[in-house]
C-alpha cells in the first residue's frame, strides 16, 4: 500500500521535531528558511518584552499558573486510577484476614458449654461472605480496566519513545546547562511514573494469587460437607489471579516495566549508532 505524504504534512512534522527535540534537519533552500522562521516565531514565550512592566510579570505568572494546573490535572488522572488499584489490593487483604479468622472446632468439642453447630454456621457464613466480596472485587477491577485501559496503553507505548528520545537528547546537550538538568529530571519522572503503574498492577496480581494458599491454610478439614464443597469451588475460582491490563492486552507488572526499559534502550542504541555514523560522515 503506497502512502503519499503532502508537503504540508512534512513541514508540520519537521516543525514538531525542531520544537520538541531540537533536531537539526537540513531541507535546503527557501523551504528550510521558511520553516525555521515559523519555528522561531513560535519559540517566543510571550508577546511582550521583559522591559515592559508589569505586562511581562503578569504574563509570566499566567503561564506558570496554567502549566502547573496542567501538570496537576495530568497527575490527577493517573493518581485516581492507581489509587483504585490499591483499593482493590486492600479489599483482597481484608478477604485474607477474614479467611484466617475461621475458627477451629477440634478444641471446642470437649467443652459442653459451647455449641459446635453455631461455630460451623459462623465459619460457613464467613466463607460465603469472602466469596461474595471477592466477586465484587473482580467486577470492580474489570470496570476499572474498561475505563482506563486505553489511557494506560497509550501511556505505556508513548513512554518507550519519550524515554528513548530524552536519553538521546541528554547525550547531545551540555551537562552544565539547565536543559541537561531538566532532561534528567524529566527522564526520572517518566521512569518513576511508569514504575508506579506497573508496581500497582503487580501487587494486585500477587495478592490475588495468595488467596488460593490462604484458603488451603484455613481449618477446612474440620468443617462440614457444605463448607468443603463451597471451599472447593472458591479455590477453583481464585486459582486464576487478577490482572490489570493496559489496552486489554499488556498486563501491568514488574516484568512489563523491565520490558519497556529494554525496548527503550534498544531503540536508543540504534539511534545513537545512527547519530554517530552521521557525525562521522559529516566530518
Amino acid at each position: 500500500m503506497l502512502i503519499i505524504l503532502s508537503d504540508n504534512f512534512c513541514d508540520h512534522t519537521v516543525k514538531f521535531f525542531i520544537l520538541v527535540h531540537g533536531v537539526d534537519v537540513n531541507l535546503g533552500g527557501v523551504r528550510e528558511r521558511r520553516i525555521r522562521r515559523d519555528v522561531n516565531s513560535k519559540l517566543q514565550p510571550m508577546p511582550v518584552k521583559p522591559d515592559n512592566s508589569p505586562q511581562y510579570e503578569l504574563g509570566f505568572l499566567f503561564q506558570l499558573l496554567t502549566i502547573s494546573m496542567s501538570a496537576f490535572m495530568y497527575f490527577g488522572v493517573d493518581s485516581v486510577c492507581l489509587s483504585m488499584v490499591i483499593f482493590g489490593c486492600a479489599q483482597l487483604e481484608i478477604i485474607k484476614e477474614k479467611l484466617l479468622s475461621i475458627k477451629s472446632v477440634s478444641d471446642k468439642r470437649a467443652d459442653k458449654s459451647v455449641d459446635v453447630n453455631i461455630i460451623f454456621k459462623e465459619n460457613y457464613r464467613i466463607l460465603i461472605e469472602c466469596v461474595v466480596q471477592h466477586q465484587a472485587v473482580v467486577k470492580f477491577v474489570k470496570l476499572l480496566e474498561n475505563t482506563y485501559h486505553a489511557h494506560l496503553f497509550f501511556q505505556l507505548s508513548g513512554s518507550i519513545g519519550l524515554i528513548c528520545m530524552t536519553a538521546l537528547r541528554i547525550l547531545v546537550v551540555d551537562w552544565r546547562s539547565v536543559q541537561f538538568v531538566s532532561m534528567v529530571l524529566y527522564l526520572s519522572v517518566m521512569c518513576s511514573q511508569l514504575f508506579v503503574c506497573c508496581w500497582s498492577g503487580h501487587e494486585l496480581t500477587v495478592i490475588s494469587s495468595e488467596l488460593h494458599t490462604i484458603l488451603y491454610e484455613c481449618c477446612w478439614y474440620e468443617q462440614r460437607a457444605r463448607f468443603k464443597r463451597a471451599l472447593l469451588f472458591a479455590m477453583m475460582r481464585v486459582s486464576r489471579p487478577l490482572e490489570f491490563r493496559a489496552g486489554r492486552y499488556v498486563p501491568l507488572s514488574r516484568q512489563t516495566f523491565v520490558t519497556i526499559l529494554r525496548m527503550s534502550y534498544s531503540y536508543f542504541a540504534v539511534l545513537k549508532q545512527t547519530n554517530s555514523r552521521n557525525e562521522i560522515l559529516d566530518n
